[in-house]
């Protein structure tokens, strides 16, 4: 009982003042009761139901004292156990950027980027996104039309840890974790030396929960500047370096 006026006293003593006048009240009652049918047999029974009234308001008032206190650590366990990290404490990927070359944030906002394809290759599943000047050249025909992508175009490729789900009919290959994000920017006066396209690799780092521009350690080894995609893409010139195909939809 001490405990439970504590915490009136502490977290709500507005309450803590009803309760001590409704246990006042009921005394009040019972006393002016007794002096009036002094020993009569109606006594017990009006005093039970003032007695019971004043413990059913004093239990929806525990209850409120104890539904509104603040998250417990025992309800913090419980969460944590399947939450993601919180951005909060996670490192920005947007303040990430290759030394050199391209940084995470000139592609800030791909998570909502449209999908172009999706491909599949070795152990990852890369679904293709582009932003809306690049969507709108693949419905107009580019490249296939022989023009070339607008100023401004962006792709990201993600490459996703495929992994096959034995719990879906047919046991399809599902992405269960994410490797690494490419990145390319139509930009014809800064990339001058690489067809006008700038290239970006990050790769995530699960056990950090953070980004690292791609290094010559990765395979394929990617230098620091943006011309590491670059090499790769001269076999398709005649797509204006770009070997997504618009899927169609």
């Amino acid at each position: 009982m001490r405990h439970l006026f504590s915490n009136f006293a502490s977290g709500r003593p507005a309450l803590g003042l009803l309760l001590i006048r409704i246990v006042a009240g009921a005394s009040l009652i019972i006393d002016g009761i007794t002096r009036l049918h002094g020993d009569q047999p109606v006594l017990p029974l009006i005093a039970g139901i003032v007695i019971a009234g004043s413990l059913t308001i004093l239990s929806f008032l525990t209850l409120s004292v104890f539904k509104d206190r603040r998250t417990t650590p025992s309800t913090v366990l419980a969460k944590s156990q399947y939450a993601p990290p919180s951005a909060s404490k996670s490192q920005d990927k947007y303040s990430v950027r290759v030394p050199g070359g391209l940084s995470f944030s000139e592609f800030k906002g791909f998570e909502d980027w449209s999908v172009v394809a999706v491909s599949q290759n070795g152990p990852n599943i890369s679904p293709i996104l582009g932003n809306p000047t690049v969507i709108e050249a693949f419905e107009a025909g580019i490249p296939e039309n022989g023009k070339p992508f607008p100023e401004g175009s962006k792709m990201a490729k993600l490459h996703w840890i495929a992994t096959k789900d034995v719990t879906e009919t047919g046991g399809p290959l599902v992405p269960s974790g994410l490797r690494e994000i490419e990145f390319m920017l139509k930009d014809s006066k800064r990339f001058t030396d690489s067809h006008g396209w700038g290239y970006g690799d990050f790769h995530f780092e699960a056990s950090s929960n953070s980004w690292r521009p791609g290094d010559l350690q990765d395979k394929p080894p990617q230098a620091n500047d943006a011309k590491c995609g670059a090499a790769c893409h001269e076999s398709v010139p005649d797509r204006n370096y770009v070997f997504t195909h618009y899927g169609p939809r």
